[in-house]
Order: structure tokens, then sequence, then C-alpha cells
């Protein structure tokens, strides 16, 4: 048996929810202040946004360590291979890096 969603349902799964949640918080307002009842609703508010900002950052984490990178190779493959080798950076240059370490240097 296949169980599709199509838009009237999710039309009336909305209603229903609605209507749900007005006849809680009438019945919730009415035993406690509006004032109360609005401080509860702002608190469940973070609650949930708090929730899914974590769940997505942990999320965006996750795909950040799985990339994979390449340390070796990048600019000696196919690239401009003129100039001195610097071993500081990995990348040829004009071998005037005060700091670099050149084929000289060794």
């Amino acid at each position: 048996m296949d169980f599709q969603i199509n838009q009237f349902s999710l039309l009336m799964a909305g209603f229903i929810g609605i209507v749900a949640f007005s006849a809680y918080s009438v019945r919730t307002v009415r035993r406690i202040s509006i004032a109360r009842y609005l401080w509860n609703l702002l608190l469940a508010a973070k609650t949930i946004i708090g929730a899914i900002s974590k769940i997505v950052m942990g999320f965006v984490g996750l795909l950040a360590t799985s990339t994979v990178t390449s340390e070796d190779g990048d600019n000696t493959e196919g690239g401009d291979l003129t100039g001195a080798y610097n071993f500081r950076t990995r990348q040829f240059d004009n071998g005037t890096d005060p700091y670099g370490w050149y084929e000289e240097d060794l």
C-alpha cells in the first residue's frame, strides 16, 4: 500500500495543527495569564531555534571534516614552474622570500 502526501493532505494536517494549537492556547491562557503564556511560548521558540541551529551546525561540521584536501602537489602539477622552489610555502617564486627555504639553502 502506497502512502502519498499530496497538497490537500498537507493542507488538512496544517489546519488540524492550527486548530489544536489554538485550543491548547485558549485553555492555557485561561489557566495562566497571557503574559506567562507568551513568556513560555518565547522560551519554547528559543529552545526549538537553538536545537535546530545546533543540528545544522553539526551537519555543517560533519561536511567540513569530510572534505578531502590535497596539500602536496597543488602548485607543481600543470602550473607555472618558473623561479626557485620555496620549500616553506611549497610554491615557486622569485627567490627573494627572507624566510623561505630554497635549493641553495639545503
